[in-house]
């Protein structure tokens, strides 16, 4: 207290009331395979690496994984070439973390953590699987994905448990896991929602559907699989895959073929590329040649490169055109998770944590995997057993829309909604991170006023925010703190402070009903 002696102007600093910040709320955990794992010449092979753009991705874990396709004789699904159909199998292993970051950021998404649990194994894989004859991906409409190679469900789950110690993230998400085994993808899915609703309780597990692009029994299959009990509040689950425009035509070519499909396609389209004016200006055998060369360097320098070929055979020819759409088809048909990642941080940016994930468009997407109608999403949304599954739907003039913001545990009250979990995480994190400086106070009325106080105006800020329902702030939250309302003697002798926060969460409104009456004109 300055000393009032002489007459002028005195400044006195006055401490506010403490308050409790709000933590963030939009940080997903990305584990999966990438193309290397170095950060400025140090390992971070299963190390939780945050990052801000894709950029900073591409630097830390490289680049896109190989995709290698193979052609076959002649089956139920199959491409044109010549006049022959064959058969497009993907045999490269399905890594999908390179193209899911990249769905992530187009969809809204800033920071977040990579998990990387192992390198890329590309040619010795595909090859043995071409050797073998093991099973194989057709390319079409109805696509049915390879049995994992250079995937393991031992290495994504210990990515997980990597994570335990991680207190800021608030998602969790693999998409790598729909590439393994369907029972080790539903053991690892389990594993993802015991971690988040049993172990950590201060994150959501985003999932996809095993083999969720096509409209099959896959989705009877994931709810047989995966149960709704204690926990399961904290996962989501969207449907079905995404038919998207990551990789386009320059970066898929015939390259991508193993050295034996090369061949094919060089002995296929000689046969054909002979007539048209376009013709009578390119060197058929150099082409050829090109498309037949062996995939390792070589020694004389062809006439046309690899890129030239690719280019001119675009142009040129029908058959080669729609090879490459097929392949393109394939690598650019994605799970939805990453995407949804990228939506729940673009709302809660741009409108709170405490709004519905939904009605949101997905860039980077052309269509879902297939159309789901009225009828077919009354079961995804409100089935009997209460196994709530998001829907992702085409509106026309409106585009792809994530269409459902409930989690997995559909029937009960309290926890329908996806964006009621996240809020209830949000509030009990801030306030845990806000109240710890009050662990050594004195267990008396000062401190529990002054935490009254502290929780208040925090839960204040957010009903001015919208996050609330109710008419005036008494309606929407309340704390109590004190003897005989949280505590009894017997706790503060035992150095316990109890508190009670009460708040009304908003909800979306699902279901909006109009009802038009037609008067009649008077006599």
């Amino acid at each position: 207290m300055p000393s009032f002696k002489r007459p002028g102007v005195y400044i006195q600093e006055v401490n506010t009331i403490q308050s409790i910040a709000q933590v963030e709320t939009a940080i997903p955990a990305f584990v999966g395979y990438t193309e290397k794992h170095n950060n400025n010449g140090r390992d971070v092979l299963n190390r939780a690496i945050r990052i801000s753009s894709f950029y900073e991705f591409e630097q830390i874990f490289g680049g896109t994984p190989e995709h290698i396709f193979n052609l076959s004789s002649a089956g139920a699904t199959s491409v044109r070439l010549a006049k022959r159909r064959f058969s497009l199998d993907f045999v490269s292993p399905v890594y999908r973390l390179f193209a899911s970051m990249k769905l992530f950021y187009a969809n809204g998404g800033k920071d977040c953590y990579v998990v990387s649990v192992g390198a890329y194994q590309h040619q010795k894989i595909a090859q043995n699987l071409v050797k073998k004859s093991f099973r194989r991906a057709k390319i079409s409409s109805n696509v049915s994905i390879p049995a994992s190679q250079g995937i393991n469900q031992n290495a994504l789950e210990s990515g997980i448990a990597i994570l335990e110690t991680q207190a800021d993230v608030t998602m969790l998400v693999i998409p790598d896991a729909i590439s393994l085994d369907e029972a080790d993808c539903f053991s690892l899915q389990r594993n993802m929602l015991h971690h988040c609703g049993h172990i950590t309780k201060n994150r959501v597990a985003i999932f996809d559907v095993f083999e969720g692009y096509s409209n099959n029994n896959s989705l009877e299959r994931f709810r047989n699989a995966i149960e709704n009990g204690p926990g399961a509040e904290f996962c989501a689950v969207y449907h079905p895959w995404l038919k998207t425009t990551v990789f386009d035509t320059s970066e898929i070519s015939f390259q991508n073929l193993t050295q034996h499909s090369r061949e094919i396609l060089g002995k296929s389209l000689s046969s054909t590329l002979g007539s048209g004016r376009a013709m009578k200006r390119v060197d058929i055998a150099a082409l050829t040649a090109a498309i037949s060369g062996p995939l390792t360097k070589q020694l004389i320098k062809p006439k046309i490169s690899a890129d030239q070929a690719h280019r001119i055979l675009l142009s040129i020819s029908k058959d080669y055109a729609q090879l490459i759409s097929a392949m393109c088809e394939n690598v650019n048909l994605l799970p939805p998770s990453s995407a949804i990642a990228g939506v729940y941080t673009r709302v809660d940016e741009t409108r709170g944590v405490w709004k519905a994930p939904a009605n949101t468009r997905l860039n980077l997407v052309k269509a879902p995997a297939f159309v789901i109608d009225d009828n077919e999403q009354a079961d995804l949304n409100a089935p009997a057993n209460g196994k709530s599954i998001n829907a992702i739907r085409s509106f026309i003039g409106k585009g792809i829309l994530v269409w459902g913001a409930r989690t997995y545990q559909g029937n009960s009250n309290d926890w329908r909604y996806i964006s009621v979990r996240r809020m209830l995480i949000m509030i009990e994190q801030s306030l845990l991170a806000g109240l710890r400086q009050f662990v050594f106070e004195p267990n008396n009325a000062n401190t529990w006023s002054t935490m009254i106080n502290m929780i208040e105006n925090f839960l204040h800020q957010l009903y001015q925010q919208g996050a609330f329902a109710g008419s005036k702030a008494s309606d929407a939250f309340g704390v109590n703190i004190g003897l005989g309302q949280t505590m009894t003697v017997a706790d503060i002798e035992a150095n316990q402070i109890k508190i009670e926060v009460f708040v009304a969460p908003v909800r979306p409104a699902e279901f909006i009903v109009m009802r038009l009456v037609i008067e009649l004109q008077g006599q």
